[in-house]
């Protein structure tokens, strides 16, 4: 910490399998990730394949991230073909992916984009599959 504010840190955050326990991302979460890792709703991305489905299947969940003064490096829980997923979906349908668009973001606008996910409330009131 520098007056206040972040100098440096790393993360790696990642779900962890355990058997007998599927893994599924809610639409609001899939929205968040998305606003969080690119500043677009997910509709914006993903087009209107979010309005038929409450919950989706993921097989890998996560992140790495590097800040180093304003400039904070954001990598996903795995790379193909130069795209940084942030979640890594199932071959069971319903399934998606989370690509993120942006890898270098100003610390600040981070703090923006999390303010935003923060404003935004559930849209939908459904429960687990």
């Amino acid at each position: 910490m520098t007056q206040g504010q972040p100098a440096e840190f790393r993360a790696d955050i990642r779900s962890v399998d355990k058997p007998g326990v599927s893994q599924w991302i809610s639409v609001e979460a899939l929205n968040k990730i998305t606003v969080l890792s690119s500043g677009n709703e997910a509709g914006f991305i993903y087009g209107g394949i979010a309005e038929f489905f409450d919950f989706f299947r993921y097989s890998k969940l996560g992140f790495k991230a590097s800040l180093k003064n304003d400039k904070l490096i954001l990598r996903g829980i795995e790379s193909r073909n130069e795209q940084e997923y942030l979640v890594v979906g199932t071959l069971l349908p319903p399934t998606v992916n989370i690509v993120s668009y942006t890898q270098e973001i100003d610390f600040s606008e981070l703090l923006r984009r999390l303010e935003r996910v923060q404003k935004t409330g559930s849209s939908k009131g459904s429960t687990h599959p």
